[in-house]
């Protein structure tokens, strides 16, 4: 009985990380960054940034991820810009955060080979 529930957890934690989508965000004007896969948490919270703050963001995505159905919505308090990874050369894009804002996000969502997916990382825009 031992060996099936060690067999099982392991078929659990290989399919969790074919499922995996994760993010990680970076200051253009700053060598630290933040990573988020998301496992714990569908809806985290960025570390706060400054206004018109470039950050590039990159997505990764595990191998049972349709990338084809892959979207990402950008709110930078002021706009919504939404960006099919499919019309990206990579999985790497950039945006400016303008002003100031407590509602500022990031929003990736999609399908995998069995499900939907969807995660939000709110992005505080605050001059420190």
């Amino acid at each position: 009985m031992e060996g099936t529930n060690q067999a099982q957890a392991a078929l659990s934690e290989k399919t969790s990380k074919d499922n995996l989508v994760s993010l990680y965000l970076n200051a253009n004007n700053s060598k630290v960054g933040q990573s988020f896969d998301f496992r714990d948490n569908p809806y985290p919270t960025a570390k706060n940034i400054d206004p018109k703050t470039e950050l590039t963001f990159s997505v990764d995505l595990g191998k049972n991820i349709d990338r084809n159905s892959v979207c990402v919505v950008i709110y930078d308090g002021l706009k919504k810009v939404e960006i099919p990874l499919q019309t990206l050369a990579g999985n790497v894009f950039q945006h400016q955060f303008p002003q100031v804002t407590e509602e500022a996000y990031v929003w990736i969502y999609g399908n995998t080979d069995s499900s939907q997916f969807s995660y939000k990382v709110a992005i505080p825009v605050s001059g420190f």
